[in-house]
């Protein structure tokens, strides 16, 4: 049960700004835009983030034994349900499934900001932590990659469980083949991951994979037409 500790994750503005709801529209932003009371507080806590942070990833692979419609069987006879792995995977051997989280610290400290009403700090906050989740996310193709070409294989891209096609009612399966709880992850009854920022994910293996960067899987998403975070194909 790989697990990767004291991660460097290193933010960029655009990335923190498309966390605050700016739909990745950061390059049409101007420092001059954006209130100056709010930008040296946004450069204030990104320089205290770190301090805040235990980046962590667990994972692991598993064979692909079989594929069918709306369900896909692994080597350990875990079953995912849903027509989303098995349209994207169809030409798949092997699965990766992660889980990613900051650890619990950064969302301890949004709720200490809210308890005294200070909602600002504590949105911009909350946004950071979602942008280094976002970028923890961004590490892991990596380590499939790495699998993949010592076989001769592709990957595919990311993708997590939340859309229609691949329910939360997947995540339980996927944190357990993940072994999310050596990295504290674990789930409420509504299968809502904590630390709140936290995130799985799981990657095809194979000869021949489609491979979708973080635009193109937004489009897999139901928010798709309506999500304030979703990154922007550039025109």
């Amino acid at each position: 049960m790989p697990v990767l500790r004291n991660l460097n994750l290193q933010l960029g503005v655009d990335q923190i700004l498309r966390r605050q709801g700016m739909g990745g529209q950061v390059k049409s932003l101007a420092k001059s835009k954006i209130p100056l009371s709010i930008w040296k507080l946004i450069e204030s806590l990104t320089g205290n983030l770190n301090s805040l942070l235990a980046p962590a990833i667990s994972y692991d692979f598993y064979s692909i034994a079989k594929i069918e419609p709306f369900q896909l069987f692994l080597e350990d006879e875990t079953i995912l349900k849903g027509s989303l792995l098995p349209e994207l995977f169809k030409e798949g051997t092997e699965l990766m499934v992660s889980a990613c989280t900051i650890g619990p610290e950064l969302e301890e400290r949004v709720e200490e900001h809210l308890k005294s009403k200070d909602i600002l700090t504590a949105t911009l906050l909350d946004g950071m932590g979602s942008a280094a989740v976002d970028e923890l996310v961004e590490q892991t193709p990596g380590i499939a990659k790495k699998r993949a070409e010592q076989k001769g294989f592709k990957t595919t891209g990311c993708i997590s469980p939340g859309k229609r096609e691949f329910t939360l009612e997947e995540q339980p399966r996927i944190l357990r083949l993940a072994h999310a709880g050596e990295i504290g992850v674990s789930l409420t009854s509504q299968n809502m991951m904590l630390p709140r920022q936290s995130t799985s994910i799981v990657i095809g293996i194979g000869p021949k994979m489609p491979f979708w960067d973080q635009k193109e899987a937004c489009g897999y998403c139901d928010l798709k037409d309506r999500c304030e975070y979703k990154v922007m194909v550039e025109v």
